[in-house]
C-alpha cells in the first residue's frame, strides 16, 4: 500500500510540472522573412486583416503584413463542390539553409472553399454562416507551422470551426504555441 501511495504521490508532482500547453504542434519549417506579407480577396479584406493582426498582438517575434512587394503567403477562394473541407493550408514551400541547418518557410497558400458554403465578414457572424476571420485566423496559424489542438475546444487551432457567431480571440494555448514558434 505504501508504495502505491509513493507512485500516485510521484506522478501527481510530474504531472503537475508538465506543460499544459497543446495547441501546437511544432513544424520543421518557420518564417524567416519579417513581416510575412499576405494578399487576399479584396472583399475579405477587414476580415482577413483583423485575423493577421490577433497573431501580431500574440506577443510572439512573428508579424503578417499587407502585401506590399513580394507575396508570403496567399488567402483565395476556392470552389470545388466535391470537397468537404472548409479551407485548408496548401502548396507550402520551403527550402534548405545550409547555414542554420533549418526549413525556411517562403510561400504558402490558403485556400478558402466557396461552394456550397456561406460565408460572411460581418462580426458577429449571422447564424448558418462560415466567418472568414474565424476559418483565416485558424489556417493563418498553419501558415506559421501550428498543428491542431483536437484537446481543447477552446483554441482556435481546433480542427472543427462551425457557423455562427465565433469567438476570435487566440487563446493561452495558441499565444504559447506561437511564441515557442518565433520566440
Amino acid at each position: 500500500m505504501k508504495k502505491i501511495l509513493i507512485c500516485l504521490l510521484f506522478l501527481s508532482i510530474i504531472s503537475f510540472f508538465m506543460s499544459t500547453t497543446t495547441a501546437y504542434t511544432a513544424g520543421n519549417d518557420r518564417w524567416e522573412v519579417k513581416p510575412v506579407q499576405v494578399t487576399y480577396p479584396s472583399d475579405w479584406g477587414t476580415a482577413v486583416y483583423k485575423a493577421m493582426t490577433t497573431w501580431n498582438n500574440a506577443g510572439a517575434n512573428f508579424t503578417f503584413a499587407n502585401k506590399t512587394n513580394i507575396n508570403h503567403v496567399t488567402v483565395s477562394k476556392y470552389t470545388y463542390d466535391r470537397d468537404p473541407r472548409l479551407a485548408w493550408e496548401s502548396g507550402t514551400h520551403s527550402q534548405y539553409n545550409s547555414t542554420t541547418g533549418k526549413l525556411i518557410k517562403i510561400s504558402s497558400s490558403i485556400q478558402v472553399n466557396t461552394c456550397n458554403k456561406q460565408w460572411s465578414t460581418a462580426n458577429p457572424t449571422p447564424s448558418n454562416v462560415y466567418s472568414v476571420e474565424r476559418v483565416v485566423l485558424h489556417e493563418l496559424g498553419h501558415s506559421l507551422c501550428l498543428g491542431h489542438n483536437d484537446g481543447n475546444s477552446a483554441t482556435i487551432m481546433y480542427s472543427t470551426i462551425g457557423t455562427g457567431p465565433q469567438n476570435c480571440s487566440l487563446h493561452s494555448d495558441d499565444r504559447n504555441g506561437i511564441r515557442y514558434m518565433y520566440g
